[in-house]
C-alpha cells in the first residue's frame, strides 16, 4: 500500500503540496509516531511549521498508472501467446489449454481489481478518521 498511497500536507505559507516520508495505517498510529502536531518543512518555500495530524492526508501516487498499463499490456501478450501456442486448428488440445488461456487473461485483471479496491479503501479509511483538537 505504501507504494500506491502517500502522506501529504499543504503548506500554510505557499499552499504547495508536500509529501511526507513514512507511513501509518491510521491517524492514531500517525500521532503515536510523529506526535499530535509534528513540525514539517515545506520543500518549496523552506518554512517549518507545526501541523495538526488532521491536516495530513493521504493521496494516491501516480505510480498507479504504469501499473494499470503493465497489467493491461501483459494480459494481452500472455493471452495472445497462449492462444498461438496452445490452440491447434479448431480444436483445443485439453483442459490445461483452457486454464492457460483464461488464466493469462483473467489473472492480471483480477489482481488489478483487487489492488484498485484495496487502494481506494485504504485511502478512504485513512482520510476519514479525525482526532479531536485539544489545546
Amino acid at each position: 500500500m505504501r507504494l500506491l498511497l502517500g502522506l501529504n500536507f499543504t503548506c500554510k505559507n505557499c499552499e504547495k503540496e508536500n509529501r511526507i516520508k513514512g507511513w501509518a495505517t491510521d491517524r492514531y498510529r500517525l500521532r503515536k509516531r510523529m506526535g499530535m502536531e509534528p513540525v514539517l518543512r515545506c520543500k518549496a518555500c523552506g518554512k517549518e511549521e507545526a501541523y495538526h495530524v488532521n491536516r495530513i492526508y493521504v493521496k494516491e501516487r501516480f505510480l498507479v498508472l504504469p501499473i494499470y498499463l503493465t497489467f493491461g499490456v501483459s494480459s494481452y501478450f500472455l493471452g495472445s501467446y497462449a492462444y498461438r501456442t496452445y490452440w491447434r486448428g479448431d480444436v483445443l488440445m485439453d483442459n490445461k489449454v483452457i486454464m492457460v488461456v483464461f488464466g493469462a487473461y483473467l489473472f492480471p485483471i483480477a489482481v488489478l481489481g483487487v489492488l484498485v479496491f484495496a487502494v481506494i479503501r485504504a485511502k478512504d479509511v485513512l482520510n476519514s478518521g479525525r482526532i479531536p483538537y485539544h489545546r
